[in-house]
């Protein structure tokens, strides 16, 4: 192999390997949706997650400890998204519309650097949905 082509592949798979976060399945929610779920996590998360989804009360859900936690718990995106379901918001789980609830989904991939594509997120299509981590 000559030395530029070598040189590029080297970079390629070094920008793999520092972002599989970003290495899940393309495009498994809208912008649309990541949108409307940052209303939705400013009404209903944010006082316990942090305004930025630093944690709070709650635990951060972005960066290296949502991650950790990741790594740690084994989620896949359709477990995550029944324990969302069934125990957010605290105090009243299960206060929000299913819709509500995939299009915070989205806004928490989307914060977490999963690009938004042009198929909207479902019930029926998260387990495409790869989490994946650093740890």
């Amino acid at each position: 192999m000559n030395g530029p082509v070598a040189l590029a592949l080297l970079a390629l798979a070094l920008a793999t390997a520092a972002s599989p976060v970003r290495a899940a399945e393309r495009g498994m929610y809208t912008a649309g949706q990541a949108q409307a779920g940052r209303a939705v996590y400013a009404s209903h998360c944010a006082q316990c997650h942090g305004a930025g989804m630093q944690g709070g009360t709650g635990p951060a859900l972005v960066g290296e400890p949502f991650e950790r936690s990741l790594a740690h718990d084994h989620l896949s995106a359709p477990q995550l998204f029944d324990f969302i379901t069934s125990h957010m918001p605290a105090g009243e789980p299960g206060l929000l519309a299913d819709k509500q609830y995939l299009q915070a989904f989205a806004h928490l991939l989307a914060r977490n650097g999963y690009p938004a594509g042009d198929t909207p997120l479902t019930k029926a299509n998260l387990g495409r949905v790869k989490l994946l981590s650093r740890h």
